[in-house]
């Protein structure tokens, strides 16, 4: 238990939390749909890609799918080859992320904060529609008053959450696992708490920046 974290955490209001990484251990599912879906291009093309999306893990998959293609494949990809393409990683993905695990401790703090009357909100680069659909067959849903997914960025999702809440950032606290998470934080100058051990491999300076591995420390 960190105490010293949940006495900082008491005097906040808005908590906001990324998904994948953050809430459910399901980010090794997405970079496996990403392998099926460009394997017809061959090894080096599969290898690039998974190593892009495990460097940017908030990145909307539109704007991944879009950067694969120009700058591994060499081809400027359509709008409707590009809904068509993400299309194709929803179908392979959702129920996988609806039945993965959840990250420890994550919904019974998610109870705790709903007790204590504080305000949840999910900022993810997963499609609106879709996490919506995702949280509902969780049953976590009924746990957030705002749902940002894309095609927006975690950015403009951010601001747009303190701004549907009427709070300032002082009473914020962002839950988040990638570099583009902390980014988001750093440029709203929001508290941000850096879950699992891949967000601690990202080199910062940021005062407002602490770690967990799980939820369990939180409890």
């Amino acid at each position: 238990m960190q105490k010293v974290l949940i006495d900082d955490l008491n005097n906040k209001t808005l908590f906001i939390f990324d998904f994948d990484g953050v809430l459910a251990d399901s980010v090794q599912i997405k970079m496996q749909a990403f392998k099926e879906m460009y394997e017809p291009h061959g090894e080096k093309i599969v290898d690039k890609v998974s190593k892009y999306h495990l460097l940017n893990g908030g990145v909307s998959r539109y704007k991944k799918i879009k950067y694969f293609h120009k700058e591994y494949l060499d081809e400027e990809i359509t709008e409707s080859e590009l809904e068509k393409l993400s299309k194709e990683f929803s179908s392979i993905i959702v129920d996988k992320v609806i039945a993965s695990n959840e990250i420890n401790g994550s919904t019974k703090y998610l109870k705790e904060l709903v007790k204590k009357k504080k305000i949840c909100a999910i900022n993810t680069g997963t499609p609106t529609k879709e996490i919506k659909e995702i949280l509902r067959k969780r049953n976590l849903l009924i746990f957030f008053k705002h749902v940002y997914g894309s095609p927006d960025s975690k950015l403009k999702n951010l601001k747009n959450i303190l701004l549907d809440s009427n709070l300032t950032k002082e009473k914020a606290v962002f839950f988040g696992d990638s570099s583009t998470d902390l980014e988001a934080a750093i440029e709203l100058n929001i508290d941000f708490i850096g879950v699992g051990r891949a967000i601690k491999g990202v080199d910062t300076n940021y005062k407002k920046i602490k770690y967990i591995n799980d939820f369990s420390e939180l409890l």
